[in-house]
């Protein structure tokens, strides 16, 4: 069905019965519409694991070697001599990614990181996935990551979504430019920027448009709420869906967080014998200061005290 419509997928790198890679399977003709007649050949790199290049190598010098591979494998194919593209998977060195949150997987430390300088020239466009953020690599138009069409995380709000159309001529020189694509529905974060208490998270919701007679939902943003919890409540999901059920919003998900600090609120315990003459009140009132940098409610040390009794009781 996929080569029907002209899509391939080479998800692995497979080898000849002589053990050698099969470049010729990751070299696919590209066809003009009008007479069928094969303008551009395609290089397909998937994404490399360490077994696919030759032991030693750092994972830059590995990509460089299966495109030097491929490259050759082009010189001798029968369509040789019209343009290479290339499409390969892998997270360059420097590419721009948010800092907060993303959604590629990223190795810390960016051992798996790819400096597209290495890679060996001669072709006319480099295609690359993985990272969702549209933009051009080390400055060089000829080698770019289209992005994700649609976001896939909040984090991506903010990006410019799309495809990138590239018109490439005789002699292959490719010029790209980028195809904006509005999401169908916006990302919505409350707020904007870092995170709200649940007062004003409330009234944040309380602002948001209510739901109209003919309203069918279909442009509704997608909703996410970041909360900083200064003491534990259970039921605060519940009693924002609550407050949600009549505003025109998509609800995603609840992102909690706590106070930060620069110095820890409550004394450290040093040693198991300080640890075993407390009471169970009092390490939970220190676990609550830790956490949350406040003092422990009176009403949860009440509520902390019945919970105490009736495990007492029940042994």
């Amino acid at each position: 069905m996929l080569s029907t419509h002209r899509v391939f997928v080479r998800g692995t790198v497979r080898r000849t019965p002589e053990g050698e890679v099969d470049y010729g399977r990751h070299l696919i003709p590209l066809r003009r519409r009008g007479d069928d007649r094969v303008a551009a050949l395609c290089l397909a790199v998937p994404f490399l694991r360490a077994c696919d290049y030759p032991a030693g190598l750092t994972p830059s010098e590995g990509v460089a070697h299966f495109f030097r591979g491929l490259r050759q494998a082009a010189s001798a194919h029968r369509n040789a001599g019209v343009p290479l593209v290339t499409v390969a998977h892998f997270y360059a060195a420097g590419a721009d990614v948010c800092a907060d949150e993303h959604s590629e997987r990223l190795v810390v430390g960016g051992q798996e990181c790819v400096d597209v300088e290495r890679l060996p020239r001669g072709f006319s466009y480099v295609a690359l996935g993985h990272i969702h953020k549209g933009q051009a690599v080390a400055g060089r138009s000829d080698v770019r990551y289209a992005g994700s069409a649609l976001p896939m995380s909040f984090s991506e709000r903010g990006y410019r979504h799309g495809v990138v159309r590239v018109e490439i001529d005789e002699a292959g020189h490719a010029v790209a430019t980028p195809v904006e694509l509005p999401p169908l529905r916006p990302l919505l974060s409350l707020p904007r920027q870092g995170a709200a208490t649940a007062d004003e998270m409330f009234r944040a919701v309380s602002r948001l448009p209510r739901i109209g007679p003919d309203d069918d939902g279909a442009t509704w943003p997608y909703l996410e709420m970041r909360i900083v919890e200064t003491q534990p409540d259970p039921m605060l999901v519940t009693r924002l869906l609550d407050a949600l059920s009549d505003r025109a919003v998509h609800f995603c998900r609840v992102v909690r967080s706590v106070p930060t600090v620069s110095e820890p609120d409550a004394p450290a315990i040093r040693t198991t014998d300080e640890l075993a003459a407390m009471q169970p009140l009092d390490m939970a009132r220190l676990l609550f200061a830790e956490r949350y940098h406040n003092p422990m409610p009176s009403e949860l040390e009440k509520l902390f005290r019945v919970a105490e009794a009736d495990c007492h009781e029940s042994e």
